[in-house]
């Protein structure tokens, strides 16, 4: 196995700027046995042991805040936002169950809800595809944006603010640390914009 940032990245699950992050601090330490110095001949080849000394040298050292939290939302603007946190990317049954909320909460309103959003493949799989009907009989509709422009959903600025104004310039050391930041900037953002805010907690099995 040669020891790119990449590779490293992948078998571990990490962001390769972690890696980068994690093996330039070690290169200013003078932990030169794990860094491929310039030069010619061959790459360096990583050996097992390597491979579990690094991992458990990166478990140790803290992540970027952005290295595997995700989040999902339903944002009304100026009424409420709704949201879950999700490590790793956000999958097909966690999207469903927040799905499946809002349009139970539409059904028990009576008041017809559109979800806007792009069209990411989880959106459009065969699964989601089978639960319109239904959801559209609850009261529940859905409105794909032209590819390529994301930009045009409310929540696009909504996470661009939760990054700059309640993010920005913090550190967290893991991703419990970022999930409690993401969760008091929301709030935060709530309260200054006078609106609700309710985060959902996803069934354990819809990480699989």
């Amino acid at each position: 196995m040669v020891g790119t940032p990449l590779k490293i990245a992948a078998h571990f699950n990490w962001t390769p700027q972690t890696v980068r992050e994690v093996l330039h601090k070690w290169r200013k330490q003078g932990l030169e046995g794990l860094w491929e110095l310039p030069g010619r001949g061959g790459k360096p080849k990583w050996k097992e042991q390597d491979i579990v000394f690094l991992e458990k040298c990166l478990k140790e050292e803290p992540r970027t805040y952005n290295s595997l939290q995700r989040i999902i939302g339903f944002l009304q603007p100026i009424i409420s936002f709704v949201y879950g946190l999700v490590i790793g990317g956000v999958n097909r049954k966690s999207y469903i169950q927040m799905m499946v909320k809002v349009a139970q909460e539409a059904q028990q309103t009576g008041r017809i809800r559109v979800v806007v959003q792009d069209n990411s493949p989880i959106h459009r799989c065969q699964d989601v595809q089978k639960l319109w009907s239904k959801w559209e009989n609850m009261g529940l509709y859905v409105f794909f944006l032209p590819a390529y422009c994301s930009e045009m959903n409310p929540i696009e600025l909504e996470w661009h603010h939760l990054k700059k104004d309640e993010l920005c310039g913090q550190i967290f050391d893991d991703e419990l640390d970022l999930a409690y930041g993401v969760i008091d900037g929301i709030k935060a953002r709530g309260e200054k914009g006078n609106y609700s805010t309710q985060r959902v907690k996803f069934n354990s099995n819809s990480y699989s």
